[in-house]
């Protein structure tokens, strides 16, 4: 499976995103094949070639108040295939933290909201937590700058007709995020940065895609589980979907939660400094 042509079409397939709204049609664009490690979409490594990495290309703006329709022509077997997605409504996350930021002491609850997004059926968060290390037993230390990624919730579904989705995000989670995340080391000198939230959103189909995986490695991984496809075609299989995200940068903590990191039983023999580096 590692030689690209006994698994590529050989230029044998047509490939047309069509625009509609309300069932009326806007446009439609033959998409551009392309090497995907040439656009800054590397392939990763596993069992099929790195090189090419062949995809097909869409550039015009993408309006989330129409859907889009995908047409698939394969020219050797004659096999045609279709699929349509709704497009999920650009959001953003509310940045109410000021420039305070996270508030971590005191058992408080700090809330993470966005607004909600039409089309989305399904949102996950994730938070990046920004700090750098030095060794302070040797001359000279360089600094090393780390990051923590947890995903706080795979499955956060948005509540119908509610504008805004809400998160609650309290003290001690992020006291064990560090316990678990950041070795013991007493010869090395931390400084908190700040974190990050990324919010992602998926489409009801990319949603009941992710259920159908699930299902597949849980309860009843022993009984044979249909795969999901919104794809029509002879023997088909993929999924059209659509999905969108937002993030906040460089959110700091403010200089409580600094003192109870460093004061913490899950956090004090981390030796995090009492102040936020840049």
């Amino acid at each position: 499976l590692q030689e690209p042509d006994s698994i590529f079409f050989q230029d044998a397939v047509d490939v047309v995103i069509s625009e509609f709204n309300n069932e009326q049609l806007i446009h439609s664009e033959d998409l551009e094949l392309v090497n995907g490690n040439n656009e800054g979409q590397i392939k990763d490594s596993g069992l099929f070639p790195q090189d090419p990495n062949w995809l097909y290309k869409y550039e015009l703006p993408i309006d989330f108040l129409n859907t889009y329709e995908l047409k698939i022509a394969n020219n050797s077997s004659g096999n045609n295939y279709i699929s349509e997605t709704p497009i999920i409504q650009d959001f953003e996350i509310i940045n109410q933290f000021g420039t305070s930021g996270f508030n971590l002491a005191d058992e408080s609850v700090n809330l993470i909201n966005w607004f909600n997004a039409d089309n989305a059926a399904v949102f996950q968060l994730k938070i990046n937590i920004n700090y750098t290390e030095r060794d302070t037993s040797i001359l000279n230390p360089t600094t090393e700058h780390l990051t923590i990624e947890r995903v706080l919730d795979k499955e956060i579904l948005p509540q119908p007709q509610a504008s805004t989705v809400k998160f609650e995000f309290n003290d001690d989670l992020l006291f064990t995020i560090l316990n678990q995340e950041i070795a013991f080391n007493p010869k090395v000198e931390r400084c908190f940065q700040g974190i990050d939230i990324i919010v992602s959103a998926g489409s009801s189909d990319l949603h009941k895609y992710i259920l159908a995986q699930q299902a597949q490695s849980g309860l009843t991984e022993l009984q044979i589980q249909p795969v999901y496809t919104n794809i029509d075609g002879d023997q088909a299989i993929g999924l059209f979907a659509s999905r969108t995200g937002s993030r906040l940068n460089d959110i700091p903590i403010s200089a409580s939660s600094l003192h109870a990191i460093r004061e913490h039983p899950l956090t004090a023999s981390l030796h995090f400094l009492p102040f936020i580096c840049n």
